[in-house]
């Protein structure tokens, strides 16, 4: 693994560089999390905005029927997660690449996107927008964790 620019030093000793910080590179110290504990997970669904989403999905199936579109390559990570436990995941249609994507932020924003949805007009308001104004989200959860902020003492602690 490696670590990305956007992976703050976790000694405040170094500013954000390309490729990340000696102290997050494999071998630093403390370097790379290698592992994760969850300690809660909350489910976050605006049933309204998921009813929608399916329709705009099934409508662009019904489009595409018959049409041929390259698929990732190589498969997007989560999709692997969603493969081993059908319990918790929708199942995505790979099809019309659909797939399951990470947003990192903090609870109050992730709050007000499931009541709201996503506002571009607020995007990168607290971190930035390398790639331009857009609603950024990762294949892989470790990337997400490096936007994620923490509220302690609040509602949602831990």
């Amino acid at each position: 693994a490696r670590a990305t620019q956007d992976r703050l030093c976790p000694k405040g000793q170094h500013k954000k560089t390309p490729g990340g910080c000696p102290c997050v590179q494999p071998g630093g110290d403390p370097g790379l999390p290698v592992a994760f504990r969850v300690r809660r997970v909350i489910r976050v669904e605006n049933s309204l905005m998921w009813a929608r989403y399916v329709m705009k999905r099934d409508a662009i199936r019904m489009r595409r029927t018959g049409e041929a579109f390259k698929q990732f390559d190589p498969p997007i990570l989560s999709s692997g997660v969603v493969a081993q436990h059908p319990g918790v995941f929708a199942p995505a249609d790979s099809s019309l690449n659909e797939v399951y994507l990470f947003h990192g932020t903090f609870i109050r924003a992730a709050v007000s996107i499931a009541k709201m949805d996503f506002r571009i007009d607020l995007a990168g308001s607290s971190t930035g927008t390398m790639y331009g104004s857009g609603a950024y989200l990762g294949e892989c959860i470790t990337k997400a964790d490096e936007y994620a902020k923490d509220e302690p003492g609040g509602y949602y602690d831990g």
